[in-house]
């Protein structure tokens, strides 16, 4: 019996430790070194150049680790997927220096766009690399790097935080500079490694665009749905509220690690399970299922820890600047990891299984709805009615993909997921009521939570055993 798939497991979340742990703590640190005005000015553009970054990357990602998944005649599509990318971003910035040359601006929000696309085109030319190895279930290599270049930064901004020299110019040089680094690392061992021919062949990359063409609305407008809130937050409220609102939203995309960990060891095996169409054994269906069960269980298990102990926790490593300024966004954004949980595994199932025009549909339909939402609620509540708008989207997003699922690939019941919420509520409720003291809650709710689901069977021996036997095969 192989450990193949359990080194996988344990690989792939030290790449995703690497990258969202120490990724997650520079963050922390420049959240309290940063003024809010300019640690909101940071997140806007970084959401605006990912937006442009999604667009040129023509939803080619996905499709690049499918095919070398499958083939490893198709390494060509990580080299086309590069060169893409390469030459879309030269051009991009080039129209972005020549309209604000043009145009000019004193919004210093502007000035800085260029720049900090700079900073997130170096990730984005950098990603080809990264899904050539995720395709090959070799994860470790890139979490090496990402370690490396995060302990660095962290180092680095520590180094003049006690001299007040940690600026919004200093940080985008810091950031470049790794970035860069990162870039020449990947390469180098790509091309050393796996001997990857940058030889263009452009018959191949129109076989790789009309592939991704089917899905690059879906991509799109994805986007626009993760960072939408962002990008409307900064141009209807202050820089302020987006500061809040943004932290909350990294610690929530923080508390999503199990699903980075998951999805980037299940894509390459569901694309492989659906090789031969979506006509799936029962005992796999079977197994999803309990898979399902589990995930729910784990997102619960998460979202009572992390707002019982928010408040003092972030109140006391913030000194005082987050915590109770924010900690309703972040109750109604932790609420959403179930679904996106759900939300990931059924994307997953219907991605391999090459649905892709129902992807897009149900995206687009999503992204719109959001959209919308944020114009109602933004003008009302600010970071709070982001926050909201991002939890009705979702929702309608799981209902959406649920229903595909169920007609398109293989039946998926949603019952776990209303009797998990519901033991939730009940163990956040009982402990919030039993008592005033912080660490006595959180003993309370996990009393109350951990026996219930095995009561109830949402987890149990069967589900632990199917994923010992998942990892070892």
């Amino acid at each position: 019996m192989s450990n193949r798939p359990l080194k996988s497991f344990f690989s792939s979340g030290f790449q995703a430790i690497s990258v969202q742990i120490f990724g997650g703590a520079f963050f922390y640190i420049l959240s309290v070194t940063l003024s809010k005005h300019d640690f909101g000015i940071l997140n806007w553009s970084t959401a605006i150049s990912l937006f442009i970054t999604t667009i040129l990357g023509f939803g080619m990602d996905q499709v690049v680790v499918r095919r070398m998944a499958l083939s490893k005649s198709s390494d060509w599509a990580a080299a086309a997927f590069f060169l893409h990318s390469l030459v879309g971003v030269v051009v991009s910035f080039g129209m972005m220096m020549a309209i604000l040359a043009l145009y000019g601006s004193e919004r210093r929000t502007l000035v800085m766009l260029p720049s900090i696309f700079i900073v997130q085109s170096l990730v984005f030319v950098a990603m080809p690399f990264r899904q050539f190895l995720n395709a090959k279930e070799r994860f470790a290599p890139y979490g090496i790097i990402s370690l490396v270049s995060n302990v660095l930064k962290i180092v680095f901004i520590l180094y003049l935080a006690p001299q007040y020299k940690v600026t919004l110019n200093a940080v985008i040089w810091l950031l470049t500079a790794t970035g860069a680094a990162e870039l020449l690392f990947l390469l180098v061992y790509v091309k050393a490694k796996f001997k990857l021919s940058f030889s263009f062949k452009f018959t191949a990359y129109k076989k790789l665009v009309r592939e991704s063409s089917a899905q690059y609305l879906s991509v799109l407008f994805d986007s626009s749905l993760s960072r939408m809130d962002w990008i409307l937050l900064g141009l209807i409220s202050a820089q302020m509220a987006l500061a809040d609102y943004s932290f909350a939203f990294r610690a929530y995309e923080m508390m999503k690690l199990p699903i980075v960990v998951i999805g980037a060891v299940i894509l390459p095996r569901f694309a492989r399970m659906f090789a031969s169409g979506v006509n799936v054994t029962y005992d796999k269906r079977h197994e999803i299922r309990q898979f399902l069960k589990m995930e729910i269980v784990l997102a619960g298990f998460i979202i009572l820890v992390a707002n019982i102990l928010w408040t003092p926790v972030v109140d006391a490593f913030s000194s005082g600047k987050y915590g109770t300024s924010n900690w309703r966004v972040f109750m109604i954004l932790s609420l959403c990891l179930p679904l996106h949980f759900l939300i990931n595994l059924f994307w997953t199932l219907i991605f391999s299984a090459k649905k892709y025009r129902y992807i897009t549909i149900a995206t687009i339909a999503t992204a719109v709805l959001n959209i919308a939402f944020n114009l109602v609620f933004i003008p009302l509540l600010g970071a709070e009615g982001a926050a909201i708008a991002f939890a009705l989207a979702t929702l309608v997003q799981l209902l959406i993909y649920a229903y595909l699922t169920r007609r398109k690939v293989m039946s998926c019941d949603l019952n776990p997921l209303l009797v998990t919420v519901s033991i939730l509520v009940a163990a956040f409720a009982a402990a919030y009521f039993a008592t005033g003291n912080v660490y006595l809650r959180l003993v309370i709710a996990l009393g109350i939570y951990l026996p219930l689901v095995f009561a109830t069977k949402q987890m149990g021996r069967e589900q632990i055993s199917i994923l010992k036997s998942y990892l070892r095969r």
